[in-house]
């Protein structure tokens, strides 16, 4: 099949993607260290480019009944909250972040993975509520 269109504006290998659930949108995230959100039905270019990550956004997660909320995550272990409605960025937060995802349905929290390290995260207040380590054994 014959793509229709490409998504042309990131400079390096995209890490993730997601559709909202929502709304027609999907947003990527790349080693060249942004998010981009598209809308659907005309994604011959991104109308939302979040700047701002210091090295390689390696997940995002669109929250699931805040049409305005998405979050992303980068190598360094930072966690973004960008608003799309004005395009800027609503709160940072340090504490790992290889993997990220929203609570389901509701919203309330945020997961994030690095190493053998799970974060649970408030989304409302940004501050840690648990954080499970994975015993290891060799």
């Amino acid at each position: 099949m014959k793509p229709k269109s490409t998504l042309e504006e990131h400079s390096s290998l995209i890490t993730d993607v997601r559709f909202s659930p929502s709304m027609p949108r999907l947003a990527t995230s790349s080693f060249d260290k942004t998010v981009r959100v598209w809308d659907v039905n005309n994604p011959g270019y991104s109308f939302w480019t979040f700047l701002g990550h210091s090295t390689t956004v390696m997940s995002l997660d669109f929250h699931p009944n805040r049409d305005d909320l998405i979050c992303s995550g980068d190598g360094d272990g930072e966690i973004r909250y960008w608003s799309i409605n004005n395009g800027s960025c609503a709160g940072v937060f340090k504490g790992g972040a290889v993997q990220l995802r929203f609570q389901p349905r509701l919203g309330k929290y945020l997961a994030a993975a690095a190493a053998n390290v799970v974060s649970i995260l408030d989304v409302e207040t940004q501050t840690l509520q648990h954080s499970l380590q994975a015993c290891l054994t060799i």
